[in-house]
Order: C-alpha cells, then structure tokens, then sequence
C-alpha cells in the first residue's frame, strides 16, 4: 500500500533507526517488495531483463541470509482485491509505467533514473525460492496484514521497504532492505566500530556472523514526537494511501495547511503537507472525529460519494490497528505444517466474484504454494487483469497483442464462462451490461495510454487427466500439430520451448526476422553452458538444496560438445556478453529490437501461464537460465551486420551444439509458412472477438 510522504520523512529522520546485528533469528520478509528491489538497485532494465543476473543476485541475498542463520520466510501479496478500493490507483501506477518506459527509450540508460522491472522477474523468483528452499507463501490478496500478525506471533522482524510497516504496532521492529549491508561480519565480543573494520577478511564457516543492518519501531517515532500509537493510524490514513483518493482530500490538506505551519515539531521536516497532517494528528482524541473533521472539508461531492469517502477512510484506519489475527490465511499453520494431506491447514475457498462460484481446492492450493501465478487467480475471481507495459517500441502495438490466442484458451480452462445466445440487440448492449460475464477484460495499452482489450474466451475440450494428454493441448495452443510434435524426437521441455519460439516467430507483429530466433537460440544455449561453467568454478553452487531444471536436449549438446569446443563457444559469446550497448535507447531501429524480444517474453509468459492452468505437465526452467535480454540485443545487432552467417565460429560444424541450434530453427521456420498479417487479424477477431474500448 504505502503512506504518501512517510518514508521521506522516516529517512530525514535518521536517528529514528537503530542499527543492529542479524542473526539467529527468524525473519518475515515482504517478498513482493523484496523482489523488486533486488531487480531494479542491482540489474539492467533497459533491454528487458537479464534474468540470470537477477537470480544470482536472489540467491547471493538468501545465502547470506542462511550463513546468519537468519531463517527466512517469505510472503508474496495475492490478486487485486475483487472490491476494487485499490483499483484506481493499480491503473495509475500501470500508467505511470507507460511513461517511465517512453523516458527509458527516450534516453541514453545513463540519463534516467527511471526503472520498469521485467515481466518475468516474479517467476525467476519463486525459482530461486524452490531452489534454496525458502519457505514461501502468497496470500488471497494484499499480505500486509498477514505479515504484521505473523511477526509478532513469532516475535521477530519483517525485512520490507513498504512504508506501511512503519505504522503497524511491530514489535520487533521493521528492517528497511535498503538499510542492509550484506557484509559478512564474525560475531566476537567486541564494540560494533571494530567489527566493521574487520570487513576485509571474510569470516571462517565455523565462526559465528552477522549482518548490519537498520531497525525501525514504532515506539521509538511515537516517542520523539509524545504521542500514543493510536496517533499512527490516523496520520497514515490522513497523509493519503492507496484507500483513500487524494484529490478528496484536497480541501481538508488545505484547510490545515496554514493553521499548523508556523509551529515547531522535534523532526526534520519532510513535506510540508505531511508535516501539517502531523501536527493536525496530534491533537486528535478519536478516529470517528478525525473523519468527520475531513468530510466537513470535502467540496463538490455527492452524499454517496461522502458515504464511500467514510468507508474508505474507516477501512484504511481497521486495516493497520487490526492485526491482533490473520484475516484470510493462518500463516503459522501453514509453515508449521508437515507435508501429508492431513495436516495441512485449509488454505481458504477463493470465489468467482462474477459469477459467484467457487473456485477448486486445488487452484487454491497451487495458488497459496506459488505454483500458479497471480495473473490466474485476476482471472478466475475478477475476470480481468493488467499487465505490465515493457521495454517497447510505445508507436507499435502492445508487445501482448501477439500472444492473445494463448491467453484466450488459457481463459476458457480456468473460468466458469458458458457461451452466451445473444440477439443483435442484446450484442450491442452487452459491451457495457455484464460485461465480465462474457469476456476477459485485458489492461493493456495503445500508443502510450492505456487502453481495455475484451476477450472471449476460446472454448476446447478440456483435456484429459494425464500429463502427457495436457503436454499435447499445450503444444497444440503454441501451434505444434500431431505431426510436428512426432518429429520432435526431443523432451517435453524442448518442445514447449520450440513451440514458443514458433508461436513467436508467427505471431510477431511488427514480424522478427531469422536473426532474433538464432540469437535467441543461442542466448538459451549461452545460459546453460554459464550455468555448467558455475558449477564448476563456485563452491556456493554445489551447495544448493535442490538443483534447478534445465533443457535436457541442451545439456546433453554440452555434454557432447567436449572441453575444447565448449571453451571456443565460451569465447565467442564473450565477445557479445562483455560488449557496451549504452547507445541502445536513442535509436529507433535499436529500440524495435528490443521491441521484438519483448514480444518473446509474452509468448513465454502467457505459455507458462497454460502450462501452470495444466497443473504444470511440462517441467520447465527458470527465465535465469534461458533469458538475458542484453546478451540477445548484442548478438541480434551483430548479425544484422552480417552476412550468410552459418555460425561456424560459435559452432563447429557438425558439432553437437551446432546440430541442436539448426535443428530448433527448422522446426521453427521451415515446416509452415506464416500466415499475413491481415489472416491473422482475421482469425483473432472470429475467434476471440476481440473489442477494444
């Protein structure tokens, strides 16, 4: 959620922390906020997401953590709430991320400050969780709440940049991630000042070690400034959040803003609005009079607008000052479980709130466990989604036009829809008529606005109950006929790869050219032979509890390639990992590249999304070790400078790699022509109808 202000004046005040060492402990980390922060302070968004970067950046954190042992639990927020109080403002920030991305292609990567994390980021981040075994969970919804009351239930700290921990009554306290110094220390009894001084020399596995890091509680920000706690809520509420739209407390800011600027507060001050709503705070004796304070200050707003105004500003109050019990999971229960089904605690019916049906155990189950994605629940309860504006060409279509006929039989698997006998009549009113009931609503964007896309879903058999009948329907989706999937003699894996990159290599509109396909192939390959290279190289590596998945058919061309080649391989791919691309985001033809491979990541991701509705039939690997986006951009550059280029130099031919690279383009390539533009715009729209408003 967030407090509008609050951080700044936290920070500005940074006597307000108090500097600790971590470890032995347990330690509820805020993972949607977690995962963002590690991409955006540590890893390259400008040419669309280097995802093995950003896992090993995951992984160095968890470690550190466990070598503390700092027993990590991380807990994911759910899907938008189905009673859309924070809709508006989900819409404001997906629009401000159209213009963040306008800035970032606008501008060289050094100009701008601005940051779009990858759409893939989520995924690569469970992965790293499965891999290290960190205990995980997503809530229904928003996870402040459950986190709050699992905290104090364990007595023990929650690691999050939300400034909404900064009023919740914690009583151990909150650690901001930014305020963490990953720096292995040796736990000796020694002041604080000469244990940091020993950060030249890493400590031994035997000794004993800590990390430094802040911790803010709220007793201490009370107590600075002599109020009771009460005063938190109200200031949070009345500063602007997420609940409450600011523009309707527009004429109450106004109205305090003079009367309190002249008097002095022991704070630095912050915003001049938020420190006017701090002194205005102080001198409140109950939240009923605080709201009525506000209403009395609120122009050009109907009764029932006050009335929702009311409800909204009471549920803001309720949701930070009730966390005395988990309100949709007990989260205790379900770390502390073991893994047979009769201890495991109920994870909660979810509801289609369309059509009022409730949704199976089992899409919940996979839900709570992170083995389905959000985007799946958005759909089955609220019947639309939003997605994430990427590193784009903002002048040609939505990078998610290409991948619709995915997610329009993804829709028809996991919602209740039947289809509908209309009339003419009833087909015109029914665009604004229970809309919902009919079609997935699509967020999306034109040019650089937002834009609805409403989709209705495409109606299959479902398929059957076993794995192998669910890997065919995938491939079927992704444009792979019984034939084609018989001359694959190759693993599920690699089908489901080959199927997306044909899907791709189909649907692309603006269309990609052979050079995105090879240099994607190759940036598959490139990742895999790091990941052996690592292996072999990092101690850390071999220490991790579960090993991750990966291309079998790749491995085995590894495998088979030798020593020497494999280093001739590692060489070349040198040149085009290591090679500078600041001047990416000034010119246009550079900018539709990226634009092209930002088209690959919603064919895989919409992919995923049918593989996971599937209960997962396909095993599939982390983004980490498929996808960096810089390294494609580079090769893809390369090639266009080319010519008849039969890559010889990366490898050898005949060789194992150079048989797995050429076999993969022909089965993308050369086995069906692909369709026009204009017969693919017409199989969407007599297929999806496709109604754009």
């Amino acid at each position: 959620m967030g407090v509008l202000g609050l951080s700044s004046l936290i920070y500005t005040n940074n006597n307000i922390f108090e500097k600790i060492r971590l470890h032995d402990t347990r330690l509820i980390i805020d993972g949607s906020n977690l995962y963002h922060i590690l991409y955006n302070n540590h890893v390259p968004n400008e040419y669309g997401g280097n995802y093995d970067t950003y896992a090993n950046t995951c992984k160095t954190f968890f470690r550190t953590l466990t070598k503390c042992k700092v027993d990590a639990y991380v807990v994911m927020d759910g899907g938008y709430d189905p009673d859309d109080r924070k809709w508006k403002t989900v819409l404001k920030r997906k629009a401000s991320r159209i213009k963040s991305v306008g800035t970032i292609c606008g501008r060289s990567p050094k100009e701008t400050t601005d940051h779009v994390l990858p759409i893939l980021c989520e995924e690569t981040f469970y992965h790293v969780l499965r891999e290290l075994q960190i205990p995980h969970v997503a809530c229904p919804y928003e996870a402040n709440r459950e986190i709050s009351v699992l905290a104090n239930k364990w007595d023990c700290p929650v690691l999050s940049d939300d400034s909404d921990f900064f009023i919740f009554k914690l009583e151990n306290g909150v650690i901001p991630i930014k305020g963490i110094d990953l720096t292995l220390r040796p736990l000796k009894t020694q002041t604080e000042q000469s244990a940091l001084q020993e950060s030249e020399t890493s400590p031994t596995d035997q000794e004993d070690i800590y990390i430094s890091v802040k911790c803010y509680r709220y007793s201490t920000l009370i107590k600075t400034i002599n109020v009771p706690w009460k005063f938190l809520p109200i200031l949070a509420t009345f500063s602007g959040n997420d609940y409450v739209d600011p523009r309707n407390l527009e004429g109450f800011h106004e109205a305090i803003r003079w009367k309190h600027r002249n008097k002095e507060l022991n704070l630095r001050a912050a915003s001049p609005k938020l420190m006017s709503v701090v002194h205005w705070a102080m001198g409140i004796q109950s939240e009923e009079y605080a709201i009525n304070y506000v209403l009395n200050h609120v122009e050009n707003l109907a009764p029932v607008g006050k009335s929702k105004l009311r409800d909204a500003l009471r549920n803001s109050i309720d949701s930070y000052t009730d966390i005395r019990n988990f309100a949709t999971i007990d989260l205790v229960k379900f770390f502390d479980a073991n893994t047979d089904d009769e201890s495991r605690p109920d994870r909660g019916t979810l509801i289609d709130y369309v059509t009022k049906h409730p949704l199976p155990a089992w899409f919940s189950e996979m839900l709570r466990t992170c083995e389905m994605a959000t985007f799946l629940q958005n759909v089955a309860v609220n019947h639309r989604v939003i997605f994430n504006c990427q590193i784009e060409h903002l002048a040609n279509p939505s990078t998610y036009e290409c991948s619709q006929h995915i997610r329009s039989v993804l829709y028809g698997l996991i919602t209740q829809f039947k289809r509908p006998k209309y009339t003419r009549y009833e087909r015109k009113t029914f665009l604004t008529n229970d809309i919902r009931k009919f079609c997935i609503e699509e967020n999306d964007r034109l040019e650089n606005e937002m834009m609805k896309v409403r989709i209705r879903p495409t109606f299959r058999n479902v398929p059957g109950i076993t794995g192998e009948e669910n890997q065919k329907f995938i491939f079927g989706t992704l444009g792979l006929n019984s034939e084609l999937v018989d001359s694959l003699t190759a693993d599920p894996c690699t089908k489901f790869l080959i199927g997306v990159l044909r899907f791709w290599w189909t649907h692309a509109d603006p269309k990609i050219t052979e050079n995105y396909l090879s240099s994607a192939v190759i940036g598959f390959i490139s990742l895999h032979s790091h990941f052996f290279q690592d292996m072999k190289c990092s101690p850390d590596v071999g220490k991790t509890v579960k090993l991750p998945c990966l291309v079998p058919s790749i491995v085995k061309a590894i495998e088979g390639q030798g020593k020497t080649r494999m280093n001739q391989f590692a060489s070349e791919i040198k040149k085009h990992k290591d090679k500078s691309t600041d001047q990416a985001s000034r010119d246009n033809e550079e900018i539709t590249i990226i634009h092209g491979f930002s088209q690959l990541q919603t064919c895989y991701l919409s992919a995923l999304y049918l593989n996971q509705a599937l209960m997962s039939p396909v095993d599939l690997p982390s983004p980490g070790v498929l996808f960096n986006f810089t390294f494609m951009f580079n090769v893809c550059k390369s090639l266009e400078t080319l010519q008849n280029n039969d890559f010889s130099d990366m490898f050898p031919l005949e060789s194992p790699l150079h048989d797995l690279f050429k076999s993969w383009k022909t089965a993308v390539t050369e086995l069906e022509d692909r369709p026009a533009v204009d017969e693919k715009v017409i199989y969407q729209r007599e297929n999806m109808e496709i109604l754009r408003c």
